[in-house]
């Protein structure tokens, strides 16, 4: 009983465990507490063993027999760093010049179109890292051939040349509400807000004038910003979301899609091309024009 009790308060109380334990319980409470912590170490050992996945790793998910999600068809993926020598326009895709490139796809230049850098705006010289997906393995999997025309994926602004207040991105971010002082059952439309991304920070107009920095924050936090100031005004509202530094907005602009927790569940905020219509409205905070 008090090797029971011990095993409970240490945590040590896993199936292998307790058999380990019973064996070991005509050596005295003593020897069975050390065999069952002696296994249960042994198991974590194992476990850790096990590959973790990276952030450019990519997975497959669907769902078990029990109904909880199973990552399948894993590959992983080799971080690249190349350096932009065209960036896409119109119809054209653009070209990463990497000389890490040639182990992996047996090339020096990879194209990559808008898709690839989300809604990151790359120019020549831009420093990024990429990923080549269909020139690497699946787990299990093994390539017969490279690709003949390999593209990169996942690309994102490792560093620049450009000045601190040039725009790298330009979008419509698609966000929902999370409002908790209007009760549970609270809804709302998603927003629909211009966003433009200047080194360390983002600066989003058309605030409705129930949004504040506490509703911003539940989101923009998650995504590593450490501030948010909401000016309202009488023609336009805005808001300026600062971060740690541009690697953290570029990581943002790189993907088109962030999932993040609320009280009511997951919920799931797009980076959108800009709008059209959207060009009639004040995007940036400026003065008033002077009347003479």
């Amino acid at each position: 009983r008090d090797t029971g009790v011990q095993m409970v308060n240490s945590g040590t109380t896993s199936s292998a465990a307790c058999s380990a334990a019973l064996q070991a319980q005509p050596r005295g409470p003593a020897a069975a507490l050390a065999a069952a912590t002696h296994n249960d170490r042994k198991e974590d050992g194992e476990k850790s063993s096990a590959p973790r996945l990276a952030e450019e790793d990519q997975v497959r998910v669907r769902l078990s027999v029990e109904g909880y999600p199973q990552a399948v068809c894993v590959q992983r993926l080799h971080k690249l760093t190349g350096s932009v020598v065209r960036p896409p326009v119109a119809n054209h895709s653009g070209i990463i010049t990497s000389e890490e490139a040639v182990a992996v796809c047996g090339q020096r230049e990879v194209a990559f179109d808008h898709l690839a850098a989300g809604q990151l705006r790359a120019v020549p010289g831009d420093v990024v890292t990429f990923c080549i997906p269909e020139a690497e393995s699946k787990i299990g999997v093994q390539m017969l051939a490279p690709p003949v025309d390999p593209h990169a994926r996942m690309v994102c602004l490792a560093s620049t040349e450009r000045p601190q207040g040039t725009v790298l991105g330009c979008f419509t971010l698609d966000l929902p509400r999370t409002r908790s002082d209007e009760g549970p059952n609270w809804e709302a439309p998603n927003l629909q807000l211009p966003c433009h991304a200047f080194g360390d920070k983002l600066v989003l107009a058309g605030l409705p004038s129930d949004l504040d920095e506490a509703e911003l924050m539940k989101f923009f936090s998650k995504q590593g910003a450490l501030v948010a100031i909401v000016a309202h005004a009488r023609t336009s509202s805005f808001a300026s979301i600062t971060f740690p530094g541009t690697a953290e907005v570029s990581r943002f602009l790189s993907r088109v899609a962030h999932a993040y927790a609320d009280e009511k569940g997951t919920l799931i905020a797009r980076l959108l091309p800009k709008q059209l219509e959207m060009e009639q409205m004040p995007t940036l905070p400026a003065l008033p024009a002077p009347n003479l």
